[in-house]
């Protein structure tokens, strides 16, 4: 029975290190997406006449690109539950593991927060980036 569980446990850190490696190069692309969005817009909202208008424009970019990050998490949560519930269910049909599905409460409140943590970040940093340029150069960017 102990070598059965230390195989289990290689089996869980293999599927974890390969959630890691999968995982992060998806968080740079969103991530890269997202910057990418906010500089683009930048040069419009610096030919704003009022500051107040440029900054609105800047926060306007940070709520979308939130929004977006939020709705990405929603969907990787959604993704992960359905195919950890998967995953149980066959390996219980197959008879050779007996397991009960739990609920991840812990999983899925740190994955919402990490992800709503980056993509505040994501948000805030091609945002103030945006926001302290100049104008010429802005202009001069497009």
């Amino acid at each position: 029975m102990a070598e059965f569980s230390k195989q289990f446990d290689a089996m869980f850190a293999g599927v974890y290190l390969m959630l890691g490696v999968l995982a992060f190069p998806s968080l740079i692309a969103i991530l890269n997406s997202l910057a990418i969005g906010v500089i683009e817009r930048r040069a419009k909202s610096h030919v704003a006449r009022d500051w107040r208008d440029a900054r609105a424009g800047v926060e306007d970019d940070c709520g979308r690109s939130t929004l977006a990050f939020g709705y990405c998490t929603a969907f990787g949560i959604l993704a992960g539950l359905y195919l950890s519930y998967v995953m149980v269910q066959g390996m219980g049909a197959s008879g050779i593991f007996k397991m009960e599905y739990s609920f991840p409460l812990a999983g899925v409140l740190s994955a919402t927060a990490v992800g709503l943590i980056f993509g505040v970040i994501a948000a805030l940093l091609p945002a103030r980036q945006a926001s302290s340029m100049e104008i010429v150069k802005a202009l001069r960017y497009e």
